[in-house]
C-alpha cells in the first residue's frame, strides 16, 4: 500500500467513526460507540470493497446470533456466573456445529454484553445493537466503496510489471558471477505481491463502482499469464543459482546454444513485443543443444530443461495478450 494510499485510508475510518456518532446521536441511541465501532472495524480490517462486504455481512450475523444467544440466557438465567459462561460456550458451539461462516469471537462478545448490559431490558438492548451494527456496517461498506475507493487494478498493473522487469534484469545477467540466492529470494517475495495484488484485482473488480476498476478485469488473464511466466523465470534463476559452479563449466559453444534460446525468451515487459518477434524466428534444435549440454555436463540438462520451460510460458503470455 502506497503512502498516498494509507492516508487515504485514515482519513475515510476517521470520517466513517464520525458519521458513525452522528447518525447514532440522530436515531436517539444511547449506546453511541456500537455503531461507530462497526464503522472502523469493516474498514480498517477489510480495505477492500469486496472484504468490506463480506466482513460487514460477517459482523452483522456474528452479532444477530451472538444477540439472540445472550436475549434468551439473560431472560431465563439470572446468575451472571452461569449466564455468561453459558452464553459463551453457546456462541462458540453453534460455530462449530452448524460450520457458519459467522465470527465466533465477535458472537462470543456480542452474547456477552447482551447479558451483562441488559439485564433489565435485554429484548430492548438487543433490538438496538442490531440497529447500530447494521448502520455500522452500511456504513462502512457505503463510505469504502464510493468515498475514493482502493484502486486495485493500478496497483496489480504496478505490481506485476514492476517484478517483471526485476526478474528480466536478472535473466539477463543469468551467466554472471554476481547472481545471488538473496536476490532470488527479494524476487520470490515480489512475486507473492504481486499474486496477492492480483487476487484483490479479482475481488473487487466484480463489485466495484468504478467503471475505471472494471476496465482492469479483461486484463486478468493477461495478469495471471505474466506471473505465471514469472514463476516459471525464477524456477530457471534458482536452477541456475542452484548449479551455478557446474554451469560454469559447460563448454562454449554449449553456452552460446543455451543463451540463444534464453534470448528468444526474453520477458515482455508492458506493451514492449520483442517475445513475440523472437518466437517468431525459427528455433535452435533442442535436440541439439541436449546432446551438447548431456555430453558436457549432466546437471546443466536441468538447466536447459527449465529454458524450454520458460519458452513455452513465455508462448502463452504472448497468446493472451493476442486474445484481448
Amino acid at each position: 500500500m502506497s503512502r498516498r494510499d494509507q492516508w487515504i485510508r485514515i482519513f475515510k475510518i476517521t470520517i466513517g467513526v464520525w458519521l458513525g456518532l452522528i447518525i447514532t446521536n440522530l436515531m436517539g441511541f444511547d449506546n453511541k460507540f456500537t455503531g461507530a465501532l462497526s464503522a472502523l472495524l469493516v474498514m480498517t480490517l477489510s480495505p477492500s470493497i469486496n472484504k468490506t462486504k463480506s466482513f460487514a455481512f460477517i459482523r452483522f450475523a456474528s452479532n444477530v446470533i451472538g444477540v439472540s444467544i445472550g436475549m434468551i440466557t439473560a431472560t431465563f438465567i439470572k446468575n451472571n456466573y452461569i449466564a455468561v459462561p453459558l452464553g459463551v460456550f453457546l456462541s462458540y458451539l453453534i460455530k462449530e456445529l452448524f460450520k457458519i461462516n459467522i465470527s465466533d469471537m465477535s458472537t462470543a462478545i456480542a452474547a456477552l454484553l447482551v447479558i451483562d448490559l441488559s439485564r433489565d431490558s435485554p429484548t430492548g438492548y438487543s433490538i438496538n445493537r442490531i440497529v447500530l451494527i447494521i448502520t455500522g456496517c452500511s456504513l462502512g461498506y457505503i463510505i469504502n466503496s464510493f468515498l475514493m475507493p482502493p484502486n486495485f487494478g493500478k496497483t496489480a498493473e504496478e505490481k506485476v510489471y514492476k517484478v517483471s522487469k526485476e526478474i528480466l534484469q536478472s535473466l539477463n545477467r543469468i551467466y554472471s558471477k554476481d547472481l545471488t540466492k538473496e536476490e532470488y529470494i527479494v524476487l520470490n517475495k515480489n512475486v507473492l505481491i504481486s499474486e496477492k495484488a492480483l487476487e484483490s484485482l479479482k475481488e473487487d473488480a466484480t463489485v466495484s463502482f468504478r467503471k475505471s476498476q472494471k476496465t482492469y478485469i479483461d486484463k486478468i488473464p493477461i495478469y495471471k499469464e505474466q506471473i505465471t511466466l514469472n514463476r516459471v523465470a525464477l524456477g530457471l534463476i534458482e536452477t541456475f543459482i542452484i548449479f551455478k559452479e557446474e554451469l560454469f563449466k559447460l563448454d562454449t559453444k554449449v553456452i552460446d546454444m543455451i543463451l540463444k534460446e534464453l534470448g528468444k525468451s526474453i520477458l515482455v515487459h508492458n506493451h514492449i513485443v520483442e517475445g513475440e518477434e523472437a518466437l517468431q524466428r525459427p528455433m535452435t534444435s533442442y535436440e541439439e543443444i541436449m546432446d551438447q549440454v548431456h555430453r558436457s555436463n549432466k546437471y546443466s540438462i536441468i538447466f536447459l530443461s527449465k529454458i524450454i520451460e520458460y519458452d513455452c510460458a513465455i508462448e502463452n503470455y504472448i497468446n493472451s495478450k493476442k486474445g484481448m
